[in-house]
């Protein structure tokens, strides 16, 4: 059996950050459905600046179809 690779502490904040986005944009888009979702909303939800929101996903479209497959 390989061994596991490693994980940096840049992978693993960014995997933090990743998912700090994603399940703020889940209650956002579940509450106010794509058309009401702004990527403002999913900022203040996810305490993390617009900005970052848009380095990760660069549309809202981008975004909710992200969080439509990992919910399937």
């Amino acid at each position: 059996m390989a061994p596991t690779p490693q994980l940096s502490k840049r992978d693993v904040s960014r995997q933090e950050i990743e998912r700090r986005i994603l399940s703020a944009a889940e209650k956002v888009f579940a509450e106010a459905g794509f058309k009401g979702a702004s990527m403002q909303k999913i900022a203040d939800s996810s305490g993390l600046p617009k900005a970052n929101l848009h380095y990760y996903f660069s549309t809202k479209e981008k975004l909710y179809r992200r969080v439509v497959q990992d919910i399937f």
